[in-house]
């Protein structure tokens, strides 16, 4: 074994470490001594400013920001208490109005699709839906609808005023309920049971509702909800307005100061109904109770305080800490409409980071010292560039000596590989280098003999394939012999009948095969199989199914009896437990009957005359030969052909067929491409088949071996 001194890696990287090393320390000793002086002075210069500024910028900022959050706290409850009475008066409008109609019933309406669609329309907003709660009898409400659908251009006109507004809708004693634009209810949905209806039942005056999950697409709403009632004071409607959480949101967070500020809204028991976080509701559903945050109930005592201030009533400002993050300003003001309380919080750190003031400051001590730092600075850069240039030229120097060293090797090497590589394998590389190199060279010599080895291996190896390949060419065609003829326009003489078949392997041979001849003068035998496997076990198995078929069938008109009889001679030295499935059957061309049986093989289908195709109901029965069977496991059913009438057996190498997506080209498709073709005459029946399932496949390969077999019945005699 030879050992290395040196190698090729450790070379290069002591070469170049050298370089680098030499370089960086000239370089970092040069740098190290300049920055102590440029630092020493810019860090006595900076602390006695920083001093000054910070304190007088930061007292600046906390006064100036109080009383900005303050003002812009004021003005959004303002805005708010605006926008919330608007929709109260809307909605005591819309209740005013139903208690007018539900009053003053107009003339029956016959066709309540002039206010209502049962089914969803293509544009939601052309009519209002309605919704009757389980039990109620439609005819029963009849005229509260008539009544109730007057308010359909109310409930669009409200509803489009009120840009923020998610949906409109009344809900009656009844069980009926109203919603606009068009919308779907899911099952069980009863609004006499939900809050907005029970809370404004109790009450003369608008209520709000909320923040619960919305039943028609579990979006998180507020409502605002009127009860209509007639003269004696009793409710016969209620009358709402869903406020989505997210819009409310979208206005208020286009005026905060900064991305990081938080707005929220508490009513006055201390529930939170207005939050970021709350327009998220993945994982919530509307018959699942919604469970409000409460402030009140904060574990933190900052919170819970701010919180008690703000259901209080008051107005104000107030420093907040919370536990895990920075500290907050707060400023909280009422909402007088509804007793709420909105909140804005902006974290302290963000006030302090726009000081102005102390940028100005930092400005002028920098005018100041900039003459030093720029003197100090272009001497550096001259010294560096100097330096540059002495270490660039030594690197040029030593790299040009060490490439010419290290390659010579290399180079060496590649003229020998070329030499190799033109086909003369006896040469024998020498290279004396102790590192990789040589290893390489070594490594070069073993592979040309390893070739010289593999090629005449090869060539062994490609005499024997092309044997095979011969042996199969042969073999193929001796299984080619073994089926009848693809075609036959009168089978032995009869002019009743017309047969058409096919059989293409996926391999050299295959395991697919199909048969037919006439048993006697009226009698044609017909059968369509395939074997489980493929390849040359395929093909020896289905040789001697084919056969023993032919024979059974000639002994017996019995369908069973030929699977019977097949499968007991077949499982009995069928130690591979190869099985074939197969359709087989009897065809009278005197009478057009055919006695069928199906061993587990695709169904037919048939084409009577001047129809199309359709599959054929057939029994599924067992495949022939892995196990010994009974004869009732295969039955025997009649099919009626009449003249005209078109038979089409196949494989399931053509439904099973994959185009280049790995879609199957199915049952459906095979019977529509039947049908397709069925104007084609017998010779091109066939072939017309086979084009459009090799179409599909497009250039994906032919996976499973393909059989077909298409049968015209010709004859005279009707069926009576």
């Amino acid at each position: 074994m030879k050992i290395k001194i040196f190698s090729l890696r450790f070379k290069i990287l002591a070469a170049l470490s050298l370089l680098a090393g030499i370089t960086f320390f000239l370089v970092t000793h040069l740098t190290i001594e300049h920055m102590k002086q440029l630092g020493k002075y810019s860090v006595d210069a900076c602390s006695a400013l920083g001093k000054s500024v910070v304190y007088d910028s930061k007292n600046a900022l906390m006064d100036q920001s109080r009383e900005e959050l303050q003002s812009l706290v004021l003005s959004q409850a303002q805005l708010i208490d605006i926008q919330l009475k608007r929709v109260a008066g809307e909605m005591n409008l819309v209740a005013n109005l139903c208690s007018r109609y539900m009053e003053a019933p107009q003339e029956k309406q016959d066709d309540l699709s002039i206010y209502f669609s049962k089914e969803r329309p293509k544009d939601l907003n052309d009519r209002a839906s309605y919704y009757l709660s389980g039990g109620v009898n439609p005819d029963a409400v009849n005229g509260e609808l008539n009544c109730l659908g007057r308010l359909q251009p109310i409930l669009k006109f409200v509803n489009s005023n009120n840009p923020g507004s998610h949906i409109i809708y009344l809900g009656t004693p009844s069980g009926i309920f109203i919603s606009y634009p068009w919308t779907l209810q899911p099952a069980g949905y009863d609004p006499r049971l939900r809050v907005w209806y029970q809370n404004a039942s109790k009450s003369h005056e608008a209520v709000w509702a909320g923040p619960y999950i919305s039943s028609t697409d579990n979006k998180l709403v507020l409502t605002c909800a009127k009860a209509a009632r007639n003269k004696e004071g009793k409710v016969i409607a209620v009358c709402a307005i869903d406020v989505e959480v997210r819009s409310i949101l979208k206005s208020l967070i286009s005026t905060q100061l900064e991305p990081e500020g938080k707005v929220f809204i508490l009513d006055h028991e201390g529930d939170v109904l207005v939050r970021r976080e709350l327009s998220e509701t993945t994982g919530y559903s509307w018959d699942n109770e919604y469970k409000k945050e409460n402030l009140l109930k904060s574990p933190d005592p900052g919170i819970s305080a701010v919180a008690r201030k703000m259901t209080e009533g008051n107005r104000g400002c107030a420093d907040l800490a919370i536990p895990g993050e920075p500290v907050h300003f707060v400023a909280y003001y009422p909402i007088i409409t509804t007793g709420w309380s909105i909140g804005i919080s902006i974290p302290k750190k963000l006030i302090i980071a726009a000081a102005l003031n102390t940028e100005q400051i930092i400005h002028r001590d920098v005018l100041k010292h900039s003459s030093f730092i720029s003197n100090h600075i272009e001497n550096s850069r001259i010294a560096y560039i100097s330096l540059g240039f002495i270490v660039l030229l030594l690197i040029l120097v030593a790299g040009a000596y060490l490439s010419a060293k290290i390659t010579a090797p290399v180079l060496f090497l590649k003229k020998q590989a070329e030499e190799i590589g033109r086909g003369n394998l006896d040469l024998k590389i020498e290279l004396k280098t102790g590192d990789e190199l040589e290893h390489l060279a070594d490594t070069f010599n073993r592979m040309t003999d390893d070739l010289k080895k593999y090629i005449a291996s090869l060539e062994e190896t490609i005499h024997s394939r092309e044997k095979i390949e011969r042996e199969l060419a042969v073999s193929r065609e001796i299984q080619a012999s073994l089926l009848p003829p693809p075609w036959q326009e009168q089978v032995k003489g009869s002019a009743d009948i017309d047969v058409r078949a096919m059989m293409e392997p996926a391999k050299e041979i295959g395991g697919n095969f199909y048969d037919y001849f006439m048993v006697n003068e009226t009698v044609l035998f017909f059968c369509i199989g395939d074997v489980s496997s493929k390849g040359i076990p395929a093909a020896l198995f289905m040789a001697m199914t084919k056969t023993l078929l032919a024979h059974e069938a000639e002994c017996s008109l019995s369908p069973i009896k030929v699977l019977y009889n097949v499968n007991n001679v077949l499982e009995k030295d069928n130690d591979a437990s190869l099985f074939a499935t197969v359709f087989c059957g009897f065809l009278d061309t005197a009478t057009g009957e055919v006695n069928f049986s199906n061993g587990g093989h695709n169904h037919p289908l048939i084409c009577r005359k001047d129809g199309d195709f359709e599959f054929i109901s057939a029994v599924n029965g067992i495949a022939i030969g892995p196990a010994p069977m009974k004869e009732n496991v295969w039955q025997m059913e009649t099919l009626q052909m009449n003249p005209g009438d078109r038979l089409f057996l196949y494989s399931d190498g053509i439904s099973e067929a994959l185009n280049e997506a790995g879609q199957a080209f199915g049952k459906e498709k095979l019977r529509a491409a039947l049908n397709d073709c069925e104007e084609s005459s017998s010779n091109e029946f066939i072939t017309r088949i086979r084009e459009e399932v090799r179409r599909y496949a497009g250039r994906e390969p032919q996976a499973d071996d393909i059989a077909m077999l298409y049968l015209s019945y010709y004859g005279t005699k009707a069926n009576e």
